[in-house]
C-alpha cells in the first residue's frame, strides 16, 4: 500500500493516483522523456555561435601578436635618443658632427659595470656584442649649406635587433655663418730676394689687418727661382679664415709669371763698363785723400776682369767675381821702388733687366797686393774663366 504524494489517498502498489496534481506530474515527466536534443537542435544557431567563437579567438590572437610587437618595439632603445647632431663651419662649406653616446645606451640596456668579477665577465660579453652590433652612417659629411638635408641611419646587427632600434632620421642644416667674398690677393704682393736661378719668394702684406695677418701662404716653388718660372701662391688656411672672419677668398691660388729678376753676369757684354769706371773713380778719389803722397803716387784705374765659375752648380761660395784693379807706385825715401796692383773685389755680381749692375763692395777685399798682375790672374784660372772687360 502506498499513498499519493499530492493528495495523500491510498493507492495500490501498481496503481497511480488520478488526482489532478498526479496527472499533471505524469504528463510533464513524459514530455521530458520524449525531448531529443539532436532532433530538436537549431543547427544554424549552433554554427553561428561557433563562428563567433572562432572569429573572436582569431581576433584575440592577432591582437595578442600586435600588442606583443608594440610592447617589444617600445622596450627597444632608440639610438637617436643618445645622439646629438650639430653643424659647424660656414654656409656652402659646413660640416656635420655626430656625437653618439654609445656607452650610455649600452648601460641603459645591460646596466652599469658590475663590481663582482663573476658578473663582470658576462657584462663585458654583452657590452662587446652591443658595441660591435651598432653603427651609423650619413649621406653627406661636408660642403653643406643652410637648408640642406642630411640623412643619418643607424644600422643594427640581427643579434642586437631585439634590444636596439634600427632606423633613419633626417636633419636640416642650419646655423652656418654667412660669409662674404674678398679678394685677398689684391692686398698682398709677391717679392723676391736674390737673383735669377737662386732667388726665393716672399709674400708681403700691403696692410696690417687681422684678416691678412691670419692668412697663411705657401709658394711653390719657393727657392731657386729663375726668370720665366711660374710661382703658385696658395692660401693654406682658407677654411679657418672663413670661420674666424666670415670671409671666403675670391681665389685661394694665384699664379705669378717671374720676370725682371737680376741675373748673374756670365759675359763681358752684360757688364756696363761706365758703371764700373764710375765706381772705380769714386773709390780712387776717396783713397787719394787717405794716402801719403810722399810714399804712394800715381793712384789710378788699371783694368777690370770678370771671373765666371767653371762649374755653374757650384754656388755655395760664388757664381762669379768682378775684379777692378787699381795701381799705384810706391816710393821709399823719395825713390821709386815698385808698382803695386790691388783689386776691388765683388762676388756674385748681377745685372738687372734695365742694365743696372748690382754690385756691393766687400770691405777689406782689396787687401791682396801684387807686383805681377799676370801671375795674380793665373791663380784664379783654376776655378774661373777669366774675361778681361776692357
Amino acid at each position: 500500500m502506498k499513498y499519493c504524494e499530492f493528495c495523500g489517498a491510498k493507492i495500490e502498489n501498481n496503481s497511480q493516483c488520478n488526482c489532478e496534481e498526479a496527472i499533471a506530474a505524469r504528463e510533464n515527466a513524459n514530455n521530458q522523456k520524449e525531448y531529443n536534443p539532436e532532433k530538436n537542435a537549431d543547427y544554424g544557431a549552433i554554427f553561428k555561435k561557433h563562428k563567433i567563437l572562432i572569429i573572436s579567438a582569431i581576433v584575440g590572437f592577432i591582437l595578442l601578436i600586435i600588442f606583443s610587437a608594440i610592447f617589444s618595439a617600445s622596450s627597444k632603445k632608440d639610438p637617436f635618443d643618445y645622439t646629438e647632431v650639430t653643424f659647424s663651419g660656414y654656409d656652402t662649406n659646413g660640416k656635420i658632427s655626430i656625437n653618439f653616446n654609445q656607452d650610455k645606451l649600452i648601460e641603459d640596456i645591460i646596466g652599469a659595470e658590475p663590481t663582482s668579477m663573476d658578473d663582470l665577465e658576462i657584462w663585458f660579453e654583452q657590452y662587446e656584442e652591443l658595441s660591435d652590433g651598432i653603427s651609423y652612417k650619413h649621406n653627406v659629411e661636408e660642403g653643406l649649406s643652410n637648408g640642406d638635408t642630411v640623412t643619418v641611419e643607424f644600422l643594427v646587427m640581427p643579434n642586437c635587433s631585439n634590444k636596439v632600434k634600427a632606423g633613419t632620421k633626417k636633419f636640416t642644416v642650419e646655423g652656418l655663418s654667412e660669409v662674404e667674398t674678398v679678394d685677398i690677393f689684391a692686398d698682398v704682393e709677391l717679392v723676391f730676394e736674390g737673383v735669377s736661378g737662386s732667388a726665393h719668394s716672399i709674400v708681403k702684406r700691403k696692410a696690417n689687418t687681422a684678416l691678412l695677418n691670419d692668412c697663411m701662404f705657401n709658394c711653390e716653388p719657393d727657392l731657386k727661382i729663375s726668370n720665366g718660372d711660374t710661382v703658385i701662391v696658395t692660401i693654406t688656411n682658407a677654411e679657418d679664415i672663413a670661420e674666424k672672419h666670415n670671409v671666403i677668398p675670391k681665389e685661394t691660388k694665384k699664379e705669378y709669371k717671374i720676370e725682371n729678376l737680376a741675373s748673374y753676369i756670365t759675359d763681358a757684354s752684360q757688364v756696363p763698363m761706365n758703371t764700373i769706371k764710375e765706381f772705380a773713380d769714386k773709390f780712387l778719389q776717396e783713397k787719394k785723400t787717405e794716402m801719403d803722397e810722399g810714399e804712394y803716387k800715381n793712384l789710378k784705374y788699371c783694368a777690370s776682369y770678370l771671373m765666371v765659375n767653371k762649374d755653374p752648380s757650384d754656388t755655395y761660395y760664388d757664381n762669379n767675381v768682378l775684379m777692378i784693379y787699381i795701381t799705384y807706385d810706391q816710393y821709399i825715401s823719395g825713390k821709386f821702388t815698385k808698382t803695386i796692383y790691388t783689386p776691388l773685389k765683388f762676388r756674385k755680381v748681377a745685372v738687372s733687366p734695365n742694365n743696372t749692375l748690382n754690385i756691393t763692395y766687400e770691405d777689406g777685399s782689396n787687401a791682396t797686393f801684387t807686383t805681377d798682375l799676370k801671375d795674380s790672374l793665373s791663380d784664379w784660372e783654376a776655378q774661373y774663366n777669366v774675361i778681361k772687360l776692357d
